[in-house]
Protein backbone atom coordinates (compact mmCIF):
# COMPACT_ATOMS: atom_id res chain seq x y z
CA UNK A 1 0.00 0.00 0.00
CA UNK A 2 1.28 3.27 -1.11
CA UNK A 3 1.86 5.85 1.52
CA UNK A 4 -0.62 8.54 0.24
CA UNK A 5 -3.15 5.56 0.47
CA UNK A 6 -2.12 4.79 4.03
CA UNK A 7 -2.72 8.68 4.79
CA UNK A 8 -6.35 8.40 3.60
CA UNK A 9 -7.11 5.12 5.21
CA UNK A 10 -6.14 6.93 8.02
CA UNK A 11 -8.33 9.39 7.87
CA UNK A 12 -11.13 7.36 6.91
CA UNK A 13 -10.96 5.04 9.43
CA UNK A 14 -10.73 8.19 11.77
CA UNK A 15 -14.07 9.22 10.16
CA UNK A 16 -16.01 6.19 10.81
CA UNK A 17 -14.74 5.53 14.16
CA UNK A 18 -16.34 9.30 14.70
CA UNK A 19 -19.58 7.73 13.35
CA UNK A 20 -20.13 5.09 15.21
CA UNK A 21 -19.29 7.03 18.43
CA UNK A 22 -22.05 9.62 17.20
CA UNK A 23 -24.12 6.43 16.46
CA UNK A 24 -23.86 5.33 19.93
CA UNK A 25 -24.05 8.12 22.09
CA UNK A 26 -27.63 8.43 20.52
CA UNK A 27 -28.72 5.78 22.30
CA UNK A 28 -27.44 6.29 26.10
CA UNK A 29 -28.90 10.38 25.34
CA UNK A 30 -32.25 8.49 25.19
CA UNK A 31 -31.92 6.90 28.20
CA UNK A 32 -30.25 10.08 29.77
CA UNK A 33 -33.56 12.18 29.03
CA UNK A 34 -35.75 9.84 30.23
CA UNK A 35 -33.60 8.44 33.75
CA UNK A 36 -32.12 11.52 34.77
CA UNK A 37 -31.32 9.90 38.49
CA UNK A 38 -29.34 7.13 36.83
CA UNK A 39 -26.95 10.26 35.25
CA UNK A 40 -26.01 12.00 38.18
CA UNK A 41 -22.40 12.79 39.13
CA UNK A 42 -20.18 10.51 41.34
CA UNK A 43 -16.70 10.95 42.62
CA UNK A 44 -15.08 13.93 40.73
CA UNK A 45 -11.97 11.68 41.20
CA UNK A 46 -13.13 8.72 40.02
CA UNK A 47 -14.75 11.01 37.02
CA UNK A 48 -11.36 12.81 35.84
CA UNK A 49 -9.19 9.48 36.12
CA UNK A 50 -11.85 7.65 33.52
CA UNK A 51 -11.66 11.06 31.31
CA UNK A 52 -7.53 10.08 31.64
CA UNK A 53 -7.30 6.65 31.48
CA UNK A 54 -9.60 6.32 28.16
CA UNK A 55 -9.03 9.62 26.08
CA UNK A 56 -5.74 7.87 25.52
CA UNK A 57 -7.84 5.73 23.04
CA UNK A 58 -10.42 8.20 22.12
CA UNK A 59 -9.93 11.98 23.05
CA UNK A 60 -13.47 12.52 23.59
CA UNK A 61 -14.99 10.72 26.72
CA UNK A 62 -18.75 10.56 27.37
CA UNK A 63 -19.30 10.11 31.31
CA UNK A 64 -22.59 9.28 30.89
CA UNK A 65 -21.72 5.55 30.39
CA UNK A 66 -19.98 5.30 33.78
CA UNK A 67 -22.21 7.57 35.76
CA UNK A 68 -25.34 5.28 34.23
CA UNK A 69 -23.16 2.10 35.32
CA UNK A 70 -21.98 3.49 38.58
CA UNK A 71 -25.36 4.70 39.86
CA UNK A 72 -27.37 1.91 38.86
CA UNK A 73 -24.88 -1.25 40.17
CA UNK A 74 -23.53 1.15 43.14
CA UNK A 75 -19.78 0.16 41.97
CA UNK A 76 -17.97 3.23 41.54
CA UNK A 77 -14.83 2.04 39.15
CA UNK A 78 -13.13 4.34 36.68
CA UNK A 79 -12.62 1.02 34.35
CA UNK A 80 -16.13 0.85 32.57
CA UNK A 81 -15.77 0.83 29.28
CA UNK A 82 -17.89 3.48 27.38
CA UNK A 83 -19.87 1.48 25.33
CA UNK A 84 -19.69 3.94 22.63
CA UNK A 85 -15.45 3.40 22.70
CA UNK A 86 -15.95 -0.62 22.96
CA UNK A 87 -18.72 -0.46 19.99
CA UNK A 88 -16.27 2.07 17.76
CA UNK A 89 -13.17 0.47 18.64
CA UNK A 90 -12.09 -2.09 21.09
CA UNK A 91 -14.76 -4.49 19.42
CA UNK A 92 -12.91 -4.44 16.31
CA UNK A 93 -9.41 -3.78 17.90
CA UNK A 94 -10.43 -7.70 19.43
CA UNK A 95 -11.72 -8.94 16.96
CA UNK A 96 -11.49 -10.02 13.04
CA UNK A 97 -14.22 -8.29 11.21
CA UNK A 98 -13.58 -11.05 7.79
CA UNK A 99 -13.67 -14.02 10.20
CA UNK A 100 -17.08 -12.89 12.35
CA UNK A 101 -19.21 -12.51 9.21
CA UNK A 102 -18.60 -16.41 8.66
CA UNK A 103 -18.33 -17.51 12.84
CA UNK A 104 -21.39 -15.90 13.68
CA UNK A 105 -23.75 -17.02 10.77
CA UNK A 106 -25.96 -19.57 12.90
CA UNK A 107 -25.86 -22.59 9.93
CA UNK A 108 -21.89 -22.37 10.15
CA UNK A 109 -21.60 -22.95 14.35
CA UNK A 110 -21.20 -27.08 13.56
CA UNK A 111 -18.54 -26.71 11.06
CA UNK A 112 -15.75 -25.80 13.04
CA UNK A 113 -17.31 -26.63 16.63
CA UNK A 114 -18.82 -29.71 18.19
CA UNK A 115 -21.68 -30.48 17.05
CA UNK A 116 -23.45 -31.54 20.11
CA UNK A 117 -23.57 -28.38 21.61
CA UNK A 118 -25.78 -27.00 19.51
CA UNK A 119 -29.45 -27.87 18.99
CA UNK A 120 -30.28 -30.53 16.52
CA UNK A 121 -30.48 -29.11 13.29
CA UNK A 122 -33.33 -30.98 11.03
CA UNK A 123 -32.64 -28.81 7.59
CA UNK A 124 -30.64 -25.94 6.27
CA UNK A 125 -30.96 -23.04 3.71
CA UNK A 126 -27.90 -21.30 2.89
CA UNK A 127 -27.45 -18.48 0.57
CA UNK A 128 -30.58 -19.91 -1.73
CA UNK A 129 -29.52 -23.44 -1.59
CA UNK A 130 -31.00 -26.49 0.72
CA UNK A 131 -28.46 -28.60 2.89
CA UNK A 132 -29.69 -31.17 5.28
CA UNK A 133 -27.73 -31.55 8.60
CA UNK A 134 -24.82 -32.39 8.04
CA UNK A 135 -24.34 -29.83 5.40
CA UNK A 136 -24.72 -31.78 2.13
CA UNK A 137 -26.85 -30.29 -0.81
CA UNK A 138 -30.12 -31.47 -1.19
CA UNK A 139 -33.28 -30.95 -3.57
CA UNK A 140 -35.97 -29.00 -2.69
CA UNK A 141 -37.95 -31.87 -2.88
CA UNK A 142 -35.60 -33.92 -0.57
CA UNK A 143 -35.94 -30.77 1.93
CA UNK A 144 -39.82 -31.20 1.62
CA UNK A 145 -39.47 -34.39 2.65
CA UNK A 146 -37.27 -33.83 5.76
CA UNK A 147 -39.51 -30.60 6.57
CA UNK A 148 -42.61 -33.54 5.93
CA UNK A 149 -41.30 -35.71 8.50
CA UNK A 150 -40.42 -33.24 11.34
CA UNK A 151 -42.79 -35.10 14.32
CA UNK A 152 -41.71 -32.69 16.73
CA UNK A 153 -41.92 -28.87 17.69
CA UNK A 154 -38.88 -27.26 16.09
CA UNK A 155 -37.76 -23.57 15.91
CA UNK A 156 -36.83 -21.77 12.42
CA UNK A 157 -34.65 -18.82 12.65
CA UNK A 158 -32.60 -16.37 10.20
CA UNK A 159 -29.10 -17.39 10.36
CA UNK A 160 -27.39 -14.10 8.74
CA UNK A 161 -28.56 -10.27 8.21
CA UNK A 162 -30.49 -7.65 10.31
CA UNK A 163 -32.85 -10.65 10.80
CA UNK A 164 -30.59 -12.97 12.41
CA UNK A 165 -30.39 -10.12 15.44
CA UNK A 166 -31.66 -10.17 18.43
CA UNK A 167 -34.00 -12.99 18.04
CA UNK A 168 -35.88 -10.68 15.74
CA UNK A 169 -36.44 -14.15 12.92
CA UNK A 170 -36.83 -16.30 15.13
CA UNK A 171 -40.85 -18.78 15.57
CA UNK A 172 -41.71 -22.00 17.47
CA UNK A 173 -44.11 -24.07 15.07
CA UNK A 174 -45.87 -26.45 17.51
CA UNK A 175 -45.85 -30.39 15.97
CA UNK A 176 -48.73 -30.85 19.05
CA UNK A 177 -51.18 -28.56 18.02
CA UNK A 178 -51.19 -29.68 14.35
CA UNK A 179 -50.20 -25.72 12.87
CA UNK A 180 -50.39 -26.08 9.37
CA UNK A 181 -47.43 -24.71 7.62
CA UNK A 182 -45.10 -25.90 4.68
CA UNK A 183 -41.50 -25.72 3.37
CA UNK A 184 -43.01 -23.00 0.84
CA UNK A 185 -44.06 -20.89 4.08
CA UNK A 186 -41.30 -20.89 5.61
CA UNK A 187 -39.45 -19.97 2.79
CA UNK A 188 -41.63 -16.77 2.17
CA UNK A 189 -40.83 -15.48 5.40
CA UNK A 190 -37.04 -16.62 5.85
CA UNK A 191 -36.04 -16.29 1.58
CA UNK A 192 -32.61 -17.76 1.39
CA UNK A 193 -30.62 -18.31 4.74
CA UNK A 194 -32.11 -20.04 7.82
CA UNK A 195 -31.94 -22.94 9.80
CA UNK A 196 -34.91 -25.31 11.10
CA UNK A 197 -34.05 -27.05 14.53
CA UNK A 198 -35.38 -29.10 17.13
CA UNK A 199 -36.84 -26.77 20.17
CA UNK A 200 -34.74 -27.44 23.27
CA UNK A 201 -36.59 -28.32 26.23
CA UNK A 202 -34.80 -26.75 29.23
CA UNK A 203 -33.63 -27.49 32.42
CA UNK A 204 -36.24 -26.87 35.27
CA UNK A 205 -34.24 -24.11 36.90
CA UNK A 206 -34.10 -22.09 33.74
CA UNK A 207 -38.01 -22.84 33.28
CA UNK A 208 -38.97 -21.88 36.43
CA UNK A 209 -38.99 -18.13 35.62
CA UNK A 210 -40.93 -18.15 32.47
CA UNK A 211 -41.41 -21.44 30.32
CA UNK A 212 -42.76 -19.73 27.49
CA UNK A 213 -39.33 -18.73 26.55
CA UNK A 214 -35.97 -20.21 25.94
CA UNK A 215 -34.02 -18.76 29.16
CA UNK A 216 -29.89 -18.59 28.73
CA UNK A 217 -27.09 -17.65 30.06
CA UNK A 218 -24.65 -14.51 27.93
CA UNK A 219 -21.29 -15.38 29.04
CA UNK A 220 -18.71 -13.08 28.12
CA UNK A 221 -15.15 -14.28 27.45
CA UNK A 222 -11.71 -12.92 26.86
CA UNK A 223 -8.76 -14.58 24.98
CA UNK A 224 -5.46 -12.49 26.13
CA UNK A 225 -3.66 -10.69 24.14
CA UNK A 226 -0.73 -12.08 26.58
CA UNK A 227 -0.79 -15.25 26.70
CA UNK A 228 -4.13 -16.28 24.71
CA UNK A 229 -5.60 -18.04 27.79
CA UNK A 230 -9.51 -17.86 27.42
CA UNK A 231 -11.28 -15.92 30.47
CA UNK A 232 -14.73 -15.33 31.88
CA UNK A 233 -15.18 -12.16 32.35
CA UNK A 234 -19.04 -11.78 33.02
CA UNK A 235 -21.94 -14.02 32.90
CA UNK A 236 -26.31 -12.89 33.08
CA UNK A 237 -29.23 -14.54 32.90
CA UNK A 238 -31.53 -14.12 30.20
CA UNK A 239 -35.47 -14.48 30.95
CA UNK A 240 -38.18 -14.10 28.38
CA UNK A 241 -41.39 -12.35 29.56
CA UNK A 242 -45.29 -14.22 29.52
CA UNK A 243 -46.01 -16.36 26.08
CA UNK A 244 -42.69 -14.78 24.39
CA UNK A 245 -40.09 -17.17 23.00
CA UNK A 246 -37.54 -15.19 23.50
CA UNK A 247 -35.39 -14.16 25.94
CA UNK A 248 -33.12 -11.32 25.51
CA UNK A 249 -33.73 -7.51 26.63
CA UNK A 250 -34.57 -6.13 22.98
CA UNK A 251 -37.68 -8.37 23.43
CA UNK A 252 -38.79 -7.59 26.18
CA UNK A 253 -36.87 -10.03 28.66
CA UNK A 254 -35.19 -9.54 31.71
CA UNK A 255 -31.26 -9.51 32.52
CA UNK A 256 -29.97 -10.59 36.19
CA UNK A 257 -26.09 -10.96 36.88
CA UNK A 258 -24.34 -13.74 38.46
CA UNK A 259 -21.13 -14.02 40.44
CA UNK A 260 -18.36 -16.90 39.68
CA UNK A 261 -20.00 -18.88 42.18
CA UNK A 262 -22.96 -19.48 39.94
CA UNK A 263 -25.44 -17.16 42.10
CA UNK A 264 -28.18 -14.40 40.56
CA UNK A 265 -28.07 -11.52 41.66
CA UNK A 266 -31.20 -9.95 44.44
CA UNK A 267 -32.52 -7.97 41.21
CA UNK A 268 -33.13 -8.10 37.05
CA UNK A 269 -33.13 -5.52 34.93
CA UNK A 270 -35.29 -5.01 32.01
CA UNK A 271 -35.50 -1.97 29.55
CA UNK A 272 -37.59 0.18 31.34
CA UNK A 273 -34.60 0.21 34.13
CA UNK A 274 -36.83 -0.35 37.32
CA UNK A 275 -35.16 -2.95 39.45
CA UNK A 276 -37.46 -6.11 39.75
CA UNK A 277 -36.48 -8.35 42.84
CA UNK A 278 -39.01 -11.03 41.51
CA UNK A 279 -39.91 -12.17 37.55
CA UNK A 280 -43.30 -10.08 36.97
CA UNK A 281 -44.95 -12.66 35.26
CA UNK A 282 -44.63 -16.29 37.27
CA UNK A 283 -43.62 -14.16 40.39
CA UNK A 284 -40.29 -16.05 41.32
CA UNK A 285 -38.01 -14.35 43.31
CA UNK A 286 -34.03 -14.37 42.27
CA UNK A 287 -32.47 -14.14 45.87
CA UNK A 288 -31.07 -17.39 46.61
CA UNK A 289 -31.16 -18.70 43.42
CA UNK A 290 -28.12 -20.43 42.11
CA UNK A 291 -27.21 -21.49 38.32
CA UNK A 292 -26.97 -26.12 38.28
CA UNK A 293 -24.44 -27.32 36.85
CA UNK A 294 -22.54 -24.08 36.54
CA UNK A 295 -18.65 -24.57 36.32
CA UNK A 296 -19.47 -27.34 33.87
CA UNK A 297 -21.44 -24.75 31.84
CA UNK A 298 -18.17 -22.30 32.05
CA UNK A 299 -15.57 -24.94 31.73
CA UNK A 300 -17.87 -25.99 27.88
CA UNK A 301 -17.73 -22.33 26.84
CA UNK A 302 -14.29 -21.43 27.44
CA UNK A 303 -13.15 -24.76 25.86
CA UNK A 304 -15.26 -23.58 22.69
CA UNK A 305 -13.96 -19.77 22.78
CA UNK A 306 -10.33 -21.32 22.75
CA UNK A 307 -11.43 -22.96 19.53
CA UNK A 308 -12.49 -19.17 17.82
CA UNK A 309 -8.81 -18.22 17.25
CA UNK A 310 -9.70 -15.25 15.33
CA UNK A 311 -11.90 -13.94 17.97
CA UNK A 312 -10.53 -12.54 21.33
CA UNK A 313 -13.83 -10.93 23.04
CA UNK A 314 -17.24 -13.06 22.28
CA UNK A 315 -21.01 -13.34 23.59
CA UNK A 316 -22.35 -16.74 24.23
CA UNK A 317 -26.08 -17.44 24.64
CA UNK A 318 -26.07 -20.69 26.58
CA UNK A 319 -28.31 -22.82 28.29
CA UNK A 320 -29.10 -26.18 29.61
CA UNK A 321 -30.99 -29.07 28.74
CA UNK A 322 -33.12 -31.19 30.30
CA UNK A 323 -31.01 -33.56 30.40
CA UNK A 324 -28.22 -32.03 32.23
CA UNK A 325 -25.93 -30.78 28.74
CA UNK A 326 -25.07 -27.33 27.89
CA UNK A 327 -26.33 -26.39 24.82
CA UNK A 328 -25.04 -22.82 23.07
CA UNK A 329 -28.33 -20.94 21.02
CA UNK A 330 -26.07 -18.29 19.88
CA UNK A 331 -22.60 -16.87 19.42
CA UNK A 332 -22.11 -12.83 19.14
CA UNK A 333 -18.94 -11.60 17.77
CA UNK A 334 -18.59 -8.69 16.66
CA UNK A 335 -21.40 -5.96 17.47
CA UNK A 336 -21.97 -7.30 21.01
CA UNK A 337 -22.81 -4.80 23.51
CA UNK A 338 -20.81 -4.47 26.42
CA UNK A 339 -23.64 -2.01 28.32
CA UNK A 340 -25.71 -4.86 30.10
CA UNK A 341 -22.36 -6.76 31.14
CA UNK A 342 -21.38 -3.76 32.89
CA UNK A 343 -24.38 -2.15 34.25
CA UNK A 344 -24.76 -4.83 37.20
CA UNK A 345 -21.50 -6.40 37.83
CA UNK A 346 -18.79 -3.41 37.39
CA UNK A 347 -16.05 -2.88 34.38
CA UNK A 348 -16.51 -5.35 31.60
CA UNK A 349 -12.53 -6.24 31.67
CA UNK A 350 -12.05 -6.48 35.64
CA UNK A 351 -8.79 -6.99 36.06
CA UNK A 352 -7.95 -7.46 32.26
CA UNK A 353 -8.45 -3.44 31.63
CA UNK A 354 -5.23 -2.24 31.70
CA UNK A 355 -4.20 -5.12 29.23
CA UNK A 356 -6.93 -4.43 26.66
CA UNK A 357 -6.46 -0.21 26.74
CA UNK A 358 -2.79 -0.64 26.32
CA UNK A 359 -3.15 -3.33 23.53
CA UNK A 360 -5.86 -1.37 21.91
CA UNK A 361 -3.56 2.14 21.99
CA UNK A 362 -0.46 0.48 20.41
CA UNK A 363 -2.42 -1.25 17.54
CA UNK A 364 -4.82 1.51 16.91
CA UNK A 365 -3.33 2.84 13.92
CA UNK A 366 -2.35 -0.37 12.24
CA UNK A 367 -5.79 -1.58 11.83
CA UNK A 368 -7.23 1.89 10.03
CA UNK A 369 -8.72 -0.51 7.20
CA UNK A 370 -10.60 -2.48 9.29
CA UNK A 371 -12.68 0.64 10.77
CA UNK A 372 -14.01 1.30 7.32
CA UNK A 373 -16.34 -1.20 7.56
CA UNK A 374 -19.85 0.24 9.53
Amino acid sequence: MSKALKIINKQLGKVSIKLRIRRWRKKIKIHEDNSDVFFKPINSEIEKKHIGYWSKLHKDVNLSYMRFYSNFSGIEDYRYVPDDIFRAIIDRMLNDFDYSIFESNKNYYERYLDKSLFPKAFLRKDLGQFLDADYNFISKKEAENIFNGIKEDFIVKATKGNKAKAGKSIKLFKYEDGEKVNLDDVDNIYEDSYIIQEYVKQHDFFAQFNPSSLNSLRIATYRSVKDNKVHVLKVGFRMGRDKKIIDNIASGGLYNNISFDGKLDDFSLPTTLKKYYEHPDSKVKFKDKIIPHFQKILDVTKKTAAKMTSQRFIGFDVTLDEKNEVKIIEINIVGASAGRLQVLGGPLFGEFTDEVADYCIKNLHKKEFDFLRM
